[in-house]
């Protein structure tokens, strides 16, 4: 079954993509790989169908990351 695209409108915070690029930086994935995170992502979120779609909180991402297995609990330093 192909995944079905759904445009929305998503709020990233500077902190939000800077959590996201460091994870990326951190485990050597590259541009490709902070883009495919950041997918992975918007994917999780809509998913879960968090209460407020229009922004996710440093949580919220912190959370998706160590689901998706690409942080463990602390984030890296």
């Amino acid at each position: 079954m192909p995944h079905e695209y759904v445009p929305r409108m998503i709020n990233l915070e500077s902190q939000d993509y800077q959590i996201v690029r460091r994870v990326a930086d951190h485990r050597g994935l590259g541009e490709k790989g902070f883009s495919a995170a950041l997918r992975m992502i918007i994917r999780e979120w809509q998913e879960f169908q968090l209460q407020d779609p229009s922004h996710m909180t440093a949580d919220d991402i912190h959370k998706v990351l160590i689901d998706l297995g690409l942080i463990e609990q602390s984030l890296p330093a």
